[in-house]
């Protein structure tokens, strides 16, 4: 057996054989509007537990 494809099987492939499918994208990509609707949750969560280490702080400063 060889590494190397049969190169005349290839050129006698008929292409017209082949059945005709339909492709469904599967992972479709965010619209517009779904992409920048989350955007501000996100940056809120991101405000909030950048802050935290500081509220901490804050209650360890409060109890001393």
């Amino acid at each position: 057996m060889s590494d190397k494809p049969d190169m005349a099987e290839i050129e006698k492939f008929d292409k017209t054989k082949l059945k005709k499918t339909e492709t469904q994208e599967k992972n479709p990509l965010p619209s517009k509007e779904s992409k920048y609707s989350s955007t501000p949750s996100l940056f809120l969560k991101f405000l909030f537990f950048s802050s935290l280490p500081a509220i901490e702080q804050e209650k360890q400063a409060g109890e001393s």
